[in-house]
């Protein structure tokens, strides 16, 4: 243990909060929205956390990293026409994945400031317990019940655990946030042409990875 001890509850509240309501938007939206282009529109917190890294981290931000948030936001617009209501208005559920993004950011940039104040170790601790602390909190008081059998839970939850043991991992290794949020990001391409050979999700594909692609430069220029 490190650090001043409010701050650090401060700090883990933050987590919680914004952790847990990344996972209940993201899942929400994801009923009415494709994975690929769920995986993509998510990555809006890779900006999000090299922005807030940068005032409150102390990791510098670039002129190319603007660039590439640009990029970015385009990539999401080509592979958003399924979901646009208007020129610029887009519906509910595609906002709403943006919206777990946004929160995504701001939980992992609270999850590095806890790791560089009390440690590695300490710090995902605070993290991932008050993510389930506050998940618990609103399944209670929501009363829902999954659906899901045994397996499903076993081998979703087993695979986001390793997914979320590799980031730690990177971030400890790595020691910068921006860099790793950037260079994970591969995975948008992989995503969109998964989806399409097993989940069917073919509908305007060539717009898709032409997004898919834009983006992918763009979250490569952030590291």
């Amino acid at each position: 243990m490190a650090g001043d001890l409010s701050y650090l509850i401060g700090l883990s509240f933050v987590c919680g909060i914004f952790g847990a309501g990344y996972f209940i938007s993201s899942y929400t939206a994801q009923k009415h929205v494709e994975a690929g282009i769920t995986t993509l529109v998510s990555n809006i917190y890779t900006p999000v956390t090299i922005v807030l890294a940068t005032f409150f981290l102390s990791e510098k931000l670039t002129t190319i990293q603007v660039f590439g948030t640009a990029l970015l936001l385009v990539g999401m617009f080509i592979v958003s026409q399924k979901h646009r209501i208007g020129p610029l208005k887009f519906d509910k559920y595609f906002m709403l994945m943006v919206l777990s993004g946004v929160m995504l950011g701001i939980s992992l940039t609270a999850e590095r400031a806890l790791q560089k104040i009390t440690g590695f170790t300490a710090g995902t601790m605070f993290s991932w317990w008050m993510q389930c602390a506050f998940l618990g909190l609103i399944t209670l008081i929501t009363k829902n019940k999954s659906e899901y059998s045994k397996k499903d839970i076993t081998i979703t939850g087993g695979l986001r655990f390793l997914q979320s043991l590799s980031w730690v991992i990177l971030i400890f290794v790595v020691g910068n946030l921006s860099l790793v949020s950037a260079v994970t990001t591969f995975k948008v391409v992989i995503i969109f042409i998964a989806a399409a050979i097993f989940l069917k999700e073919r509908e305007d594909f060539l717009k898709k990875i032409i997004g898919s692609l834009v983006a992918l430069a763009g979250l490569l220029l952030m590291k």
